[in-house]
């Protein structure tokens, strides 16, 4: 038989809110039976559901969701990785509490969603649902016993090769009175207040309750795949003791013992190769006894060295169909820990139990593991009232392989954060502070590591970026306070838009760019080593030489200084695309356009290299002199003062222009600007470029790029010459020699590259300059502009947060990969900061109050306002009704920006939706809004189309409209108005009445009456 891995572990008992908690509750002998928290509370919006719905949702549903999210985050896995894959679901629970409260007032508390919310069968069906698995997905009910009954079926589910991985355990929530009467009537209720296991005091169990589950899966698979295996399952066994005892809840000794056999003989081993028993244990008289003579005739034979024996029951009360569950978690706890907790309120037992004579021994006292020349292993037992009897064995796992460890733990790093809204993101930072502040051998680079490649990516994002304990510390401290810091990024997900590549020209470049760059990323230095090997047949000095030297002076000069710059450029560009961030469009600024052709694929790198070497080269023999001013004003005004030996260099933002060429020339222009109030800057440079200084080289330079060859590029590619896109001609030598004497249109090009979609532009090079003259040049406000190497910071800190603010924008970042070269291992994290809110019977359950109608005015009223405000107006109309069919306090929890679908609509709830807004606005809206148009923003947006009458209609609107010309004497001429009226059945009816008379039909306009209609869902299907 395989051997089946323990991989995650979640729970939610009392006084544990996870399985560290609930190690230290039974490590220091804690007795506890209330559940942290309330119950009723829960976090609707992660899990997609509005409050409406979650109000009619056992809690038990509720509280599978969390605990299968948190089981999947101790266990390294992302969720959505596993959407559409066979993972079963084996879920163990009995009773129906919050059935019976929803019964108890069917008026106050009966809604649509109550028939599947309080349905147990459903519980483990609503976790496949949530998570997209395709598995085996079953609510396990043999009463107490259910949740190690799930166990054995998730086991043999993965031996018999049904699905790879899977989800088991049990919940059980004490929430009906009723529930605990019929108990206390059974005589199995203490009425000391305490679970006296194997106790002379035995006088019932005390009512407890809770949930957990283990993520499995097959041993070798586990190994394989490196998951950290919490435990191993060596075999496992269920039976009932048919008619074996006395009656049939009465526990049968033969019947507990062969399930205990039969677990020994699955995993092939004997009685002396278990440690200890994690018994049933619920210190009732009868039940006691029997399972002790149970577990004697088992290991009788260990007289000599008795086994030790323990009830969780003793801590945390007989918590029902979680109880067997409950158990195997210490059982693994305890393994993993090689520790036995105590049993508690035990002093001598019960007479009727010969401990010595049984080989047994309560375990009262936290103890080491015995140690042996075998694994240590324990069986843990789980009997139902009605006979059936589950037994399984757990073994502690092989050692893990070492992990790397970093020998230093000074990278700077990035600690990536997100959330599905921002209250849960401050939550995720506290409890990652809390984290970080009790565990204090944490290294930085181990935990975002393990941020970046064991939690999933949510819309509300932060990026902590630093180098030691103590920055990350303060960024947490901030982020959980809601405030920024010096290394943080902060932001929601947004339609950014297509992303362009931005590559600057000369100038930008300083002594040691990229140096550090090359040391800790393999990308960057493998394409900067490869454009250096290229770029050192040309210059006559090895240009590492001069980047990374000692002359700052050297680096200056433009026959080096523009291959440099090519150089880091070329490599900044590999190191974005290998992180996932790769341009749609490309273009640079004077010979950063070289780059940009290069990363567009016209150029080969070869021609790359022999263009700006040959450039810079030409341009430095260039006699010295000449000069170039930036001024504060537009081509139009600059323009007409140019004279002979100026021009316009560049034309950078609507009122950025660099003119250039002969210095006297240039300064008198530049004065006569200064005095008409233009701000006026004289730029440091050895030449005056792009002006007619630069004639004499163009020859020469043509006949050195003459072999130059253009392909056509892979993306969008802007020229400076033109600002368009890369045409006829583009990356011609000719092309390359007007490029040296055209002006720079920037701006035209950054409009373009806009017009195409691009909302982020990334400066990729040295300094900030491209930054201001992007964000200038904008026309959108959400469209924006990031530094990769500011000046002001070190790089690889530069460069980590312009992947924060790229991926706080909504740009995807592979952040894995961020990680390569860096030692780094994964670690236990925190999971999810949930934001809960209480949802109960009652409280969310009250019908939408119904609505007048208001359309005749509606129209009117908003083509007379300005568009902004009268799409503001619609989309406060449909939030305002979405939260009234959802159950929300106002429009103002309504996110516009997210799918119906997330916010927690279906397709009746979306029916219901669609009724009140045809019923505000007199539109002829389709049954499949929210499907059509899938956030509340779009939705507004198709309103506001509809109402102006400006968008193409379709085909159902085409037939309405035609319908609307048809004389309402003629449709009840032809029999057809009786049956409109029919079709409209009693739903929301524009007329109350059952009996519409003639005279109000006649007064009713075509759009009221085809609402009439449309107001129906009789025909809607229900599945």
């Amino acid at each position: 038989m395989s051997d089946i891995a323990v991989i995650g572990l979640a729970c939610r008992f009392p006084a544990a809110a996870g399985p560290r908690d609930f190690w230290r509750l039974v490590r220091d002998g804690l007795e506890v039976t209330q559940l942290p928290g309330d119950v009723a509370e829960f976090d609707a919006d992660f899990f997609n559901l509005s409050p409406r719905e979650a109000c009619s949702m056992d809690p038990r549903q509720r509280l599978a969701l969390e605990l299968a999210w948190e089981l999947f985050e101790d266990a390294f896995v992302v969720p959505e990785t596993l959407r559409g894959e066979q993972v079963s679901i084996y879920l163990g629970a009995m009773t129906d509490d919050y059935a019976v409260l929803t019964l108890r007032d069917v008026a106050e508390n009966l809604d649509h969603h109550s028939f599947t919310g309080i349905s147990r069968g459903m519980i483990a069906n609503r976790m496949s649902y949530a998570f997209g698995l395709h598995g085996s997905s079953m609510t396990v009910d043999s009463g107490q016993s259910s949740s190690l009954v799930a166990v054995h079926l998730a086991c043999e589910s993965l031996r018999a090769g049904e699905s790879p991985l899977a989800i088991a355990g049990g919940i059980h929530l004490n929430l009906a009175d009723e529930t605990a009467l019929l108990e206390a009537e059974f005589g199995a209720l203490s009425t000391s207040g305490h679970t006296y296991a194997f106790d002379e005091r035995a006088d019932g169990y005390v009512r407890g309750e809770g949930g957990a589950l283990v993520l499995l899966k097959p041993l070798r698979a586990a190994l394989e795949d490196g998951n950290r295996i919490r435990a191993i399952i060596r075999g496992s066994a269920v039976g009932n003791a048919g008619h074996s005892s006395a009656g049939q809840a009465v526990p049968s000794v033969s019947g507990q013992a062969d399930v205990i056999r039969r677990a020994l003989c699955s995993a092939t081993l004997g009685c002396n190769d278990i440690d200890y028993i994690e018994a049933h244990g619920t210190g009732t008289e009868i039940g006691d006894p029997v399972e002790a003579s149970a577990l004697g005739e088992v290991f009788a034979e260990r007289r000599h060295r008795p086994i030790g024996v323990g009830s969780v029951k003793t801590n945390i009360g007989h918590a029902g169909s979680a109880a067997g569950i409950a158990g195997l978690l210490k059982a693994v706890l305890a393994l993993e820990n090689a520790m036995i907790p105590p049993s508690l309120n035990y002093a001598s037992a019960n007479p009727e139990i010969d401990l010595k004579k049984l080989g047994l021994q309560v375990n009262t006292e936290l103890a080491p593991w015995p140690v042996r020349d075998r694994p240590r292993r324990a069986g843990v037992s789980s009997f139902g009232m009605g006979g059936t009897n589950a037994h399984v064995i757990v073994e502690e796992p092989p050692a893990a392989p070492e992990s790397p460890v970093a020998e230093r733990d000074d990278a700077v790093v990035a600690w990536v954060l997100s959330a599905r809204s921002a209250e849960a993101l401050a939550n995720q930072a506290g409890r990652l502070l809390e984290h970080v502040r009790i565990h204090e051998g944490l290294g930085v680079a181990d935990v975002g590591w393990s941020l970046a490649t064991t939690r999933s990516l949510f819309e509300h994002r932060a990026v902590l970026v630093g180098g030691d304990r103590e920055q990350f510390v303060a960024g947490l401290t901030g982020l959980a306070a809601g405030e920024s810091g010096a290394g943080l990024v902060a932001g929601r997900v947004q339609g950014a838009g297509n992303t362009a590549f931005v590559f600057p020209g000369q100038g930008s470049q300083w002594l040691g760019m990229g140096a550090a760059l090359y040391e800790r990323f393999p990308s960057f230095a493998n394409a900067f080593d490869e454009a250096v090997r290229a770029l050192d047949d040309h210059v006559r000095i090895p240009l590492k030489r001069v980047m990374w030297g000692g002359d700052a002076e050297l680096l200056q000069n433009t026959e080096f200084a523009q291959p440099a710059l090519f150089a880091v450029e070329v490599a900044l560009a590999a190191l974005w695309q290998s992180w996932g961030v790769v341009p749609d469009v490309v273009m640079g600024h004077s010979v950063g356009e070289i780059t940009a052709a290069y990363v567009a694929g016209v150029l080969s790198l070869a021609d790359a290299a022999n263009v700006v070497a040959a450039r810079g080269r030409l341009m430095a023999g260039l006699p010295a002199g000449g000069a170039m001013v930036a001024v504060a004003a537009g081509e139009d005004e600059v323009a007409p003062l140019l004279t002979e030996g100026v021009s316009i260099a560049a034309v950078n933002g609507p009122t950025s222009v660099v003119i250039s060429g002969a210095q006297a020339a240039v300064a008198a222009i530049a004065d006569r600007l200064a005095g008409q109030g233009r701000r006026v800057h004289r730029l440091a440079v050895s030449h005056a470029f792009h002006s007619p200084l630069m004639e004499p080289i163009l020859e020469e330079f043509g006949r050195v790029v003459a072999e130059v060859s253009a392909g056509q590029p892979r993306m969008g590619l802007v020229s400076n010459v033109t600002g368009q896109l890369a045409g006829h001609g583009y990356g011609s030598p000719q092309y390359w020699v007007d490029h040296v004497r055209r002006p720079v249109r920037f701006v035209d090009g950054v409009l373009l590259a806009e017009s195409l979609g691009a909302g982020v532009f990334v400066e990729v090079g040295p300094g900030a300059a491209l930054t201001a003259a992007v964000e200038q040049s904008l026309t959108s406000e959400r469209g924006m502009s990031v530094v990769t190497l500011a000046d002001d910071r070190p790089e690889i800190d530069s460069l980590l947060r312009a992947a924060g603010h790229l991926f706080t924008t909504g740009l995807s970042v592979d952040w894995p990969a961020v990680f390569t070269g860096v030692a780094a291992r994964r670690v236990e994290l925190p999971t999810y900061g949930f934001v809960r809110h209480r949802y109960w019977l009652g409280a969310g359950d009250d019908a939408p109050p119904p609505i007048a109608s208001r359309w005749a005015g509606l129209a009117e009223q908003l083509r007379a306002l300005p568009p902004e405000e009268q799409h503001r107006q619609l989309l406060e109309l449909v939030c305002l009704h979405a939260a009234t069919v959802l159950g929300h306090s106002g429009g103002h929890d309504i996110d516009a920006e997210r799918a119906f679908g997330d916010l927690g609509f279906e397709s009746l709830t979306g029916v219901e939706l669609r009724n009140r807004l045809t019923t505000e606005t007199g539109l002829a809206l389709s049954r499949t809004l929210i499907f059509d148009y899938p956030t509340p923003a779009a939705l507004a947006t198709y309103l506001q189309q509809l109402l102006h009458g400006d968008r193409a209609a379709s085909d159902d609107e085409k037939i309405w409209s035609t319908l609307r010309r048809i004389p309402l004497q003629e449709l009840r001429r032809t029999g057809l108005l009786e049956k409109l009226l029919l079709l409209a059945g009693e739903s929301e009816k524009v007329v109350p009445d059952s009996t519409v008379s003639d005279d109000i039909i006649d007064s009713l306009s075509p759009d009221a009456l085809i609402a009439m209609a449309l107001n129906s869902d009789e025909d809607d299907g229900v599945e």
